[in-house]
């Protein structure tokens, strides 16, 4: 059987094999039982999940307040574009921003409507009511962490958050 001409050595002048071709190299290297190892399966496939924080980060811009009809607006084109995860807004900021994140939670049908809320049980309740609409909701939980914010913002330690944070997060779960 002749050696297809890809993987074919060639003969030197000093009798010793030439190297592989490019081409048999590079199959070679795509072929685990050629390059001696034992998986032969593909690698698994993993999903990218896109988590959009326009409607909140984009706020922090200077001159930037988005109206309930802006966020509504900007999250169903977010949407349409295959986001998984839209951020809407911090409901307990206020009670417009409570109301806009549920007009986008009313609105968004496909993505999962997310809002921010830190560890602590009044900021859950808003998110979770501003959410209360959402076919997919999500509430963001998170908590100030540093040596100095733990001592200076929260006066608590950093076993006494972590117990906060893991009780705020099952408080979310509720909504």
């Amino acid at each position: 059987m002749k050696p297809s001409d890809d993987t074919r050595r060639n003969d030197t002048p000093n009798g010793s094999a030439a190297a592989p071709s490019a081409a048999s190299r590079s199959r070679l290297a795509l072929d685990p039982a050629a390059t001696g190892l034992a998986s032969t399966s593909p690698p698994p496939l993993r999903r990218l999940t896109v988590f959009d924080t326009t409607l909140r980060d984009g706020e922090q811009a200077a001159g930037v307040c988005f109206s309930a009809h802006d966020k509504t607006e900007i999250a169903v084109r977010l949407e349409a574009l295959g986001v998984d995860v839209i951020e809407a807004g911090f409901p307990v900021n206020s009670p417009e921003e409570c109301a806009a994140v549920a007009a986008v939670a009313l609105e968004v049908r496909d993505a999962r409507v997310c809002a921010l809320a830190r560890a602590v049980p009044r900021d859950i309740a808003a998110a979770g009511e501003a959410l209360r609409h959402a076919r997919a909701p999500r509430i963001h939980v998170f908590v100030n962490a540093s040596d100095m914010q733990l001592a200076h913002q929260l006066g608590k330690s950093r076993e006494q958050v972590a117990a906060m944070a893991a009780a705020m997060v099952r408080s979310a779960r509720e909504f």
